[in-house]
Order: structure tokens, then sequence, then C-alpha cells
């Protein structure tokens, strides 16, 4: 629980960059810290608001604590730059509005929490490098990777955060460091591409294609934009769902889809279905065939099947009713 380690990195080339200030510079300086700069709370959370100063070389008579990274819930708390120290279970209630996860024993158990405000674009990132104990200080250090130019990131608000649980410190106040660094991309696919507006470029192919889009389902779809791209808008309900719709002789559009015409029979002159089509009653005129109307015209249906030949099928359309070759 209380071996060495040396700080943790992202990415050995962050490691090469890090920017180390002399902020530690010893165990004397740490303790004359007392509380923490810039500290307020209770004995149940303790918090640094805003910027904290840069973190130098691990003191050599301080002791690294173990940490375990946690998942919960903490949206309420991710949009404004803070770092906190949980002591109990009351404290985390009042600090994220509801119950610490089943997980945190508060019992034996702290917490820590990081948030390193809103960011522009995607590509950030925020842990905890070390978490260190010195006499009377617990020494946090955060870490925020940024994204440097090169990178091709998302282009959506994010608000990087890190929560972590550790053994209990009693007897200790905290204290916060930082240790950012930017994340160096190389050159790629998208070095010369320059995309329009609302597009972004594929590093995988150094191609331009469309952003990301609202969550939002739209049945007619989305209204696009000069590229071609879907915008958050949809598209308002078609007036005439049959507008755009091109149907085949005999048949026509009816709710957007090509039907079969009906095939009038019957009436005074008894005129006959083709085929086996049977004559039905019209149920879209006012004249019923059981209500005096004995002359009534009708419709033809095909409620009748036959059996084809190997070589020819049965067309059910009302002006057929028979079977025809294959084509």
């Amino acid at each position: 629980m209380t071996s060495k380690t040396t700080f943790q990195t992202r990415h050995a080339s962050i490691a090469r960059s890090r920017p180390f200030l002399a902020a530690l510079a010893g165990l004397a300086t740490l303790a004359a810290a007392g509380c923490g700069e810039g500290l307020t709370g209770n004995d149940d959370v303790q918090q640094v608001a805003g910027d904290v100063r840069a973190a130098g070389a691990q003191p050599d008579a301080a002791s690294t604590i173990a940490f375990e990274k946690l998942s919960d819930d903490v949206s309420s708390r991710t949009s404004t730059k803070t770092r906190t120290l949980i002591r109990t279970a009351a404290g985390y209630q009042s600090f994220f509005g509801h119950a610490p996860p089943a997980g945190v024993d508060f019992s034996h158990e702290w917490v820590m929490f990081y948030a390193a405000g809103t960011e522009p674009t995607g590509g950030y990132e925020a842990s905890f490098t070390a978490l260190l104990r010195a006499g009377s200080s617990l020494i946090a250090i955060t870490q925020l990777v940024s994204p440097g130019a090169l990178c091709v990131e998302p282009q959506l608000v994010t608000a990087p955060y890190a929560l972590i649980k550790f053994p209990a410190q009693p007897g200790t106040s905290a204290q916060f460091y930082k240790s950012d660094s930017v994340l160096d991309c190389a050159p790629g696919m998208c070095a010369a591409t320059k995309c329009p507006t609302g597009m972004e470029c594929d590093p995988t192919t150094g191609k331009c294609m469309c952003g990301p889009v609202c969550a939002i389902y739209c049945e007619y779809g989305n209204v696009q934009d000069v590229n071609g791209c879907p915008t958050c808008t949809c598209n308002p309900p078609p007036s005439d769902p049959c507008a755009t719709v091109k149907c085949a002789a005999g048949t026509h559009c009816d709710a957007g889809k090509c039907t079969p015409d009906a095939v009038s029979c019957g009436g005074f002159t008894g005129k006959p279905c083709p085929g086996i089509g049977k004559c039905v009653d019209n149920p879209n005129d006012s004249c019923d065939p059981n209500a005096g109307g004995a002359d009534c015209p009708g419709i033809c249906s095909c409620v009748q099947y036959v059996l084809c030949t190997t070589d020819s099928r049965f067309d059910g359309s009302p002006s057929v009713c028979a079977c025809v070759p294959l084509k």
C-alpha cells in the first residue's frame, strides 16, 4: 500500500515534454504548505477551485498511496474546474446530490474528484497521476492531457474528469498540484486537407466527411446543408405522398404506394371479370346490392386461385386473374 512508485504517464512523448516546476522541491516545502493553497470546506469535503501550481520532483520522504478509478454519474460537477477531497458518505451525498457507489466504504476509504472544466473539443483526458503522503500532507497530482495542434478531434464541447478512491488517511489535509501535458500528434493524412465548414477530415483516408449529427430521429430525413451533410433540422412531412411516385400502367398511387387499378363489372350490362375473377360489391360507392340495389356495378377481385404450369405464374391483379407465361 505504501511502496514507492514513479509518476505514471499516458504516453512516452508526454513524459519527454513534461514541464515540471519546483513546486515540490522538498518535504519541508510541502509541510509548510499546511492545509493546501486555496483549500476550502470542512471535515467532510475539502475543495480547491480553479487552477493550482505545477508539480516538481517527488520528495524522497513521501510514501505512495495506491488508488482505484471509480465510475459514477458526476455530470452535475464536471463543468467547473475543481479538485475535491471527500472523506464521508454524507459529504459525497452533499457534493454530488446522490449516495456514493456501492463499491466505496467510507469507514476506511476516501474519494477524490478532479474536474478539468469544459473544453472546446474532444481529445482531452483528465486523471490522477500520483497520490502521496508526507507527514500530515496528502498530496494529489492531477493531469490534463490536451490535444496538440496536429491532432484531429471531434468538434464538440467536453468536460473531462477523474474520480478515484483510496485508503483513508486520518490526520492529513489535501494539497493539489498539476502535471499537465500536450499530446503531440504526428502529421497524418489530414495535414494538407482543408474541409468546408461543418465537415471533418477522416484521419484514415484524408478525405472530408460529414461531422456528427444531432441524436434525433427524423421520419422524413434530415435537412442537408450546402455540402450535402445532414443537419439537426428534420424535413417536414410531404404534403402529397404520391407527388413523386410514378406507377406503371394499370396501377395507381395510394398513400405513396402503387396498387392495381380497380376493374368494374356487373351492373346493368352484367360485365364479367377477366380470368377467374369474381365480381364483388364496390365498398366505395353508395349502391348496396343487399339494400335494393340489384343492378349495382361491382369491382373484380381475384378471390380464387388455380395451379399454374411450371412455365407460368398466377397474376392476381384485378385486370388479369389468370395464369400468365413466365418472362
